[in-house]
């Protein structure tokens, strides 16, 4: 067995999504060599398309779940709570991994830290074009202010760590995975690599509007690290 095999699940969450479950899955079956866990959270699928998922996708022997549609961080919390290897990656429905080096190298520069993560592809269907978001040099204080962010696609944490922060927080609808990922943050800085890991789809379920985001970081900021110099209104003005 491989390195991704043995320390790797991908979680992946679909809504009634069979076009881009398969997308996403089609990205995995490349991974043959060294293939990693792959957990399925699956909510308004017919028997028929689970069927077509089982034979298509028979090489990937993933794990599937029906659950009630209640939420995207709803079934990511389900699926967190279906790993058994040390890491974790979500990777939701029409987003692909890349190559298999990339993620190789993440996991073993991540050796046995936390979190890390590398590059992600961020990719316009509308427009036809794409670009590459990359986060190298992380810095704490502009993750907090939702000026540089962690793209979930592309990072991989701790599965039982995960868990002890008690997974994704379903009170914040826009940015759970960021309060999560801060949270790691707190005690550790993530291992990064320039390579790019995964494809991120814009206009999905995970997409957000600007405000929104600012909003829901400003709320995981004072919850985490408290205010600014310990002052609301400073914090409010910064």
């Amino acid at each position: 067995m491989g390195i991704l095999n043995q320390e790797l699940t991908v979680v992946t969450c679909s809504r009634n999504d069979f076009v881009g479950l398969s997308r996403t899955l089609k990205s995995l079956t490349s991974f043959h060599s060294d293939m990693p866990q792959v957990v399925l959270v699956l909510s308004e699928y017919s028997q028929v398309e689970i069927n077509l998922i089982n034979s298509e996708f028979a090489v990937l022997n993933p794990e599937i779940y029906q659950i009630d549609a209640n939420g995207i961080y709803n079934a990511q919390n389900f699926g967190l709570n279906k790993v058994r290897t040390r890491l974790m990656l979500i990777l939701n429905s029409g987003d692909s991994l890349l190559t298999q080096p990339s993620l190789q190298l993440l996991v073993q520069k991540i050796g046995t830290g936390d979190w890390g993560y590398g590059a992600c592809r961020f990719v316009d269907p509308i427009r036809g074009d794409s670009r590459i978001y990359r986060n190298s040099n992380y810095s704490r204080l502009l993750h907090r202010f939702g000026l540089k962010f962690v793209p979930h696609p592309s990072v991989l944490v701790n599965a039982d760590k995960a868990r002890e922060f008690g997974g994704f927080d379903l009170d914040y609808k826009i940015a759970a995975d960021q309060k999560m990922l801060l949270q790691f943050a707190k005690n550790s800085k993530p291992i990064t690599i320039a390579k790019t890991i995964a494809s991120f789809e814009l206009g999905g379920a995970s997409s957000r509007k600007s405000r929104e985001i600012v909003n829901d970081f400003m709320n995981i900021s004072h919850e985490i690290f408290g205010y600014f110099f310990r002052s609301r209104t400073l914090d409010k003005i910064i």
